[in-house]
């Protein structure tokens, strides 16, 4: 479990870009305080064996890599708080909240209610709508676009 400090004074997340990274120490920095603890790169569900043909470390590399994973899990008591970073909001971030928070109890049984975030540097006014309407919070983060604009250049590019 990593506590606040540790979170903002890391320099590098595990498994996160720079601009996750950002995103989640931005939202952390505004609303980290009335958290326990933070989990990251949370792994959730069961995974894909590709069975018995394969030796047991491959078997164990392949069942978690196929896992679905949460950026962050914030923790306050019983409650927990789903955060998914995105450069980007889109719709498609609904699905992912909405399977990890099915999946979550699976991996930390003792979480009675579970609320879901996206920390985003832009999002278009439907899908803000969208989320808002399904109860999941959107904070957006225009600086940390204008920090690594190079970087989402050419992720828009390839989307």
């Amino acid at each position: 479990m990593w506590t606040l400090e540790k979170l903002l004074t890391r320099s590098v997340l595990p498994s996160m870009t720079p601009v996750e990274a950002a995103l989640l120490k931005a939202w952390a920095t505004d609303h980290g305080l009335g958290f326990s603890g933070f989990e990251l790169n949370v792994r959730l569900g069961t995974g894909i064996d590709p069975g018995e043909t394969f030796d047991a470390p491959t078997r164990k590399s392949a069942i978690a890599l196929t896992k679905l994973r949460a950026d962050l899990v914030a923790f306050s008591g019983p409650d927990a708080t789903i955060v998914e970073a995105k450069s980007r909001a889109t719709t498609a971030v609904v699905g992912q909240l909405v399977s990890y928070r099915e999946l979550l109890t699976g991996t930390f049984p003792h979480v009675q209610q579970i609320a879901l975030v996206v920390a985003a540097t832009r999002s278009a006014p439907d899908v803000a709508r969208v989320l808002a309407t399904l109860g999941i919070t959107l904070y957006l983060y225009p600086a940390i676009a204008d920090r690594f604009a190079d970087e989402l250049d050419a992720l828009d590019r390839l989307t």
